[in-house]
């Protein structure tokens, strides 16, 4: 009985699929947070520095801005593009969080500009409107400019206690119906702003209509049912659906119903508050939609994709400046003179690490320097080691591992020990084999691999990691990358512009393509807060929850747009279970763990060139499960549904010498099993 297990003698396509360790589940869900086109980008805690047009951006959550220096002029990206975490120390038990930035040109930091007191400039109030139930509370909101303000005190007052009351924490209290102003003043400066609230009756709804009240559908397609609660200015306007019969039809929240066999039922809708009902007849005939294909419009109601407003606020695009500055560039001059009292040159950082509480940067030479990590403007020129001595192979980059400092050629791997300059000690651990560039090293703090033009390799083993991707290294990538997770658990690997996955803790391997729109070349990878982001054309892409839809945004607007569910497609090579003569496939068995509305088809070839012998197709779900709230934050509110663990035996009858097998599924699909069954014919005299 063959199973699919991740050989060389088995892989051949698993797009958009992670390994698990013994079979593959779809990769997660990207959400898309900057649209520009990103030439290159580093990772720094949960934001993230990217080169945009030639300058330097930052992404931080709500916040995208051009870095400019102290004096205010906006910083070039140059020709590289490098960088490592750093806490500096200001003072006892205060420290800054910066990032040097190595830009094959000089070396500086960012960090985040702190300015202390100001005046405050002006206040505004959000809403401007707002309608709310009598007995209830709203609380208000004011945001202060600037945000660094040192008095943000305000007194709240109503221009009708009697309507609408409101205490000192900006909490309004429904008295009785009306309209009231509510004015905010500042403390510092008497800003004000005002908003108007309306304080209505409860009104209880006294029945419910549903259209159409009857419909006809052939299996496998769906409508839209439209309902409206009476009165019109009901104030509880909430709903629920029941079916008569769910395996007949099934209906979602907002109000779709889906065909699901041959048969009649009613659905009946319900407002919460007294149960009126209203219904619709329901009739599904066994004629299915002609070309039928899955529904792979994942889009959700208005309701959970809303505009995003007060949390990018203050943001900018590339082609507009903000007013409010969160971050700087901080160039500085070597401190140390030489003979004539001249600063030495700093470093032409192509490639920098922070090991040993020191800064390190190479030059690209064979040399590396280093200097106190609190003292980024102080480099000695005593303060460098030759790797190799003499001009020899150039170094291509550096890699902190613990108690030693891993330092790259082309040709080999060096370590660096000690803890002062004045016991260092190098020495090589891996001869004719070296990381190709600054990103060519990851380590998870026990263990470091590497990647050379021949493939990808963990430090202490001979052979190579990426057998079972060979063909990814038949031309030689100089610009490849390699990327941990936060957990160490899965290294990408980044070639020819394809993005190849393994798991390093049960290993085998997977290929994760660019999400849509379209399949634009990757340029590049960075993890941000933990989680592994991909940019490149069609902008920076944060990976999300393994059960979330790919999420864009509307070009042009400062919302999410349409969420594109992830096509899974795993493929073995050519099988031959009989050498002898021909073999008869009678049965498969599937089991998968899948996604509402997700679908997984199986299809069986003789061979790459030929179509397919038999096909089946079938949901990844029996039943329709409610929803879950998969993501809620600024950025991006993403509904999803449970999903459910499918068993499908089905039947075959065909017969061959060989079979290619081949699993194809939409959205969230995890394969728990696969086992095709054989008969064999005996083998003739």
């Amino acid at each position: 009985m063959f199973t699919l297990t991740y050989t060389p003698e088995a892989y051949k396509q698993a797009d958009n699929l992670q390994p698990t360790g013994e079979l593959y589940e779809s990769r997660p869900g990207f959400f898309q947070v900057v649209s520009d086109n990103i030439n290159r980008a580093i990772g720094w805690n949960d934001a993230c520095i990217m080169e945009i047009f030639g300058g330097v951006y930052v992404w931080h959550g709500g916040i995208f801005e051009a870095i400019k220096d102290s004096t205010g002029k906006a910083v070039l990206a140059n020709l590289r593009f490098t960088g490592t975490r750093f806490q500096g120390l200001q003072s006892l038990g205060n420290r800054e969080e910066r990032i040097y930035v190595g830009n094959g040109k000089t070396i500086y930091y960012l960090h985040r500009k702190v300015i202390v007191g100001g005046n405050v400039a002006s206040i505004e109030l959000i809403p401007k409107t707002h309608s709310f139930l009598i007995n209830t509370t709203y609380r208000l909101s004011a945001i202060i400019e600037p945000a660094w303000a040192l008095n943000k005190k305000v007194t709240w007052t109503s221009s009708d206690n009697g309507i609408v009351s409101v205490d000192a924490k900006g909490v309004a209290t429904g008295v009785k119906p009306g309209n009231a102003i509510i004015t905010v003043t500042t403390k510092d400066g008497g800003f004000t702003d005002t908003c108007t609230l309306t304080v209505t009756p409860y009104v209880a709804p006294t029945g419910i209509t549903l259209e159409p009240i009857e419909i006809t559908l052939s299996i496998e397609n769906e409508t839209r049912l439209t309902w409206k609660v009476q009165p019109k200015d009901a104030t509880d306007t909430a709903i629920y659906w029941l079916v008569d019969d769910p395996a007949i039809c099934s209906i979602k929240e907002w109000g779709t119903a889906i065909a699901l066999s041959e048969g009649e039922t009613i659905v009946r809708c319900r407002t919460k508050k007294g149960h009126y009902e209203a219904q619709c007849k329901v009739i599904v005939s066994l004629k299915k939609k002609e070309n039928s294909k899955l529904r792979t419009d994942y889009s959700l109601p208005d309701y959970s994709l809303p505009t995003i407003h007060h949390t990018l606020k203050k943001t900018a695009s590339p082609h507009t400046q903000p007013t409010e500055q969160f971050y700087e560039a901080v160039f500085f001059k070597n401190e140390f003179l030489d003979a004539e009292q001249k600063p030495y040159p700093l470093p032409t950082a192509k490639f920098v690490a922070t090991w040993r509480s020191r800064l390190w940067a190479g030059d690209g030479t064979h040399i590396i320097y280093h200097c106190q990590n609190d003292k980024p403007h102080h480099w000695e020129p005593l303060d460098a080691i030759a790797i190799q001595g003499g001009k020899q192979s150039g170094v291509t980059g550096l890699c902190p591992f613990g108690n030693k400092l891993m330092v790259s050629t082309p040709q080999s791997i060096w370590q660096i020990v000690g803890d002062s300059p004045y016991n260092w000690e190098f020495q090589t651990v891996v001869h004719g084999q070296g990381a190709v560039n600054d990103r060519a090293m990851v380590t998870d703090g026990h263990r470091l691999f590497y990647l050379d033009w021949h493939g990808v390799y963990q430090l202490g083993q001979t052979a190579p990691l990426s057998e079972p991707i060979a063909e990814a290294f038949y031309t030689p990538d100089y610009n490849g990358e390699l990327l941990l997770d936060g957990q160490g658990k899965y290294l990408y690997l980044l070639i020819q512009s394809r993005l190849f996955v393994l798991n390093t803790w049960a290993g085998g391997w997977g290929e994760i393509l660019h999400p849509v729109p379209g399949n634009t070349a990757i340029k590049g990878l960075v993890l941000i807060g933990g989680q592994v982001a991909i940019y490149g054309e069609n902008g920076l892409w944060i990976m999300g929850s393994r059960y979330t839809p790919d999420v864009w945004y509307q070009k042009g607007k400062m919302e999410f747009g349409k969420r594109e569910p992830v096509v899974s497609i795993l493929r073995t090579w050519p099988v031959q279970p009989n050498d002898y003569g021909q073999t008869s496939l009678n049965r498969i068995y599937v089991s998968v763990e899948g996604y509402y509305q997700g679908s997984t088809t199986y299809n069986v070839y003789p061979d790459e060139n030929q179509p397919e012998q038999a096909s089946q197709t079938f949901k990844n779900w029996q039943t329709t499960p409610k929803e879950i709230l998969v993501s809620q934050d600024p950025l991006q509110v993403i509904r999803s549904e449970q999903s459910q663990r499918v068993y499908l035996e089905a039947p075959l009858a065909v017969s061959g010498p060989q079979f290619e097998h081949q699993l194809l599924s939409t959205g969230y699909a995890r394969y728990h099993k696969f086992d095709p069954v054989y008969f064999f014919t005996k083998r003739q005299s």
